[in-house]
């Protein structure tokens, strides 16, 4: 996915008019940016889209994807026409490779028009609003928001909440998350030994931490790990699942930015 939403309307234009409008790479590249930012599709609905799916109503122009009808506006209509006019383009996929300064006769491939607008935004200066972040680079707003989705009144809520603090707080990566043991942490001096790296703990994430290993009862041995039922087992969380429950509490709070996870 490609988060369109993070953009002013001001940015979103003015990445459009990026690609030169005098070759075919440009002309094929402003339709591009039309069907992702204004129109909201997604590159594979793009690359898929044929000939055969544009349609014309005495309303409004479109293009079936499959699923969906999507009208198009006038940026996008005017850019269409400009691309299929200069492309000579009249069967087939609509967005194909270009080779040579030639139209192909096969589709341009998700990955490939990815590369192609992260090439104009970095030109603009806004890639990194394209680009997957981790937890602790959302803004405050968003971490409290994630924080505050996650049910405190279980036990999987409490070590949701603490994991989420200390990966979105903290910095923490998931192998620092797996292998944090009681031992590393000094609750009296809210200290915390990561793997990663540590030291001293915001006063939310010292309050998640104390508030789930004192309801968990966990002494020793790892501090996040997995439950049956309502008990705390010793077993550590795998990988798979801390990213199973990040991802859950991100759709619960409606974060939909690309967040990326690293492992160390």
């Amino acid at each position: 996915m490609m988060d369109f939403d993070r953009l002013s309307t001001m940015d979103l234009f003015a990445l459009i008019e990026v690609p030169d409008p005098t070759t075919l790479i440009g002309r094929r590249d402003r339709l591009i940016l039309c069907l992702l930012g204004v129109e909201g599709m997604e590159p594979a609905q793009i690359v898929a889209v044929g000939i055969r799916d544009i349609f014309e109503t005495e309303e409004h122009d479109g293009i079936w994807t499959g699923q969906r009808h999507v009208g198009l506006g006038q940026r996008a209509v005017q850019a269409m026409g400009h691309w299929l006019e200069a492309s000579g383009i009249e069967d087939g996929p609509i967005v194909v490779a270009i080779q040579y300064g030639r139209p192909l006769r096969r589709a341009l491939s998700p990955r490939g028009l990815r590369r192609r607008v992260m090439i104009y935004a970095d030109l603009l200066g806004i890639g990194a609003l394209f680009r997957a972040i981790a937890l602790h680079e959302l803004p405050d707003s968003e971490i409290e928001l994630l924080l505050r989705v996650v049910d405190p009144s279980t036990l999987v809520g409490l070590r949701d909440r603490a994991m989420l603090s200390l990966m979105a707080y903290h910095a923490a990566p998931i192998r620092a998350v797996i292998e944090l043991d009681v031992d590393d942490l000094d609750l009296v001096r809210g200290q915390v030994r990561l793997w990663s790296g540590g030291g001293t703990m915001s006063p939310g994430t010292l309050q998640a931490l104390a508030t789930w290993i004192g309801a968990a009862r966990i002494t020793e041995g790892s501090v996040f790990v997995t439950m049956v039922g309502k008990v705390a087992t010793s077993e550590s969380m795998s990988d798979s699942a801390i990213r199973s429950r990040v991802r859950l509490h991100l759709a619960a709070a409606g974060i939909h930015h690309r967040i990326h996870l690293p492992y160390m």
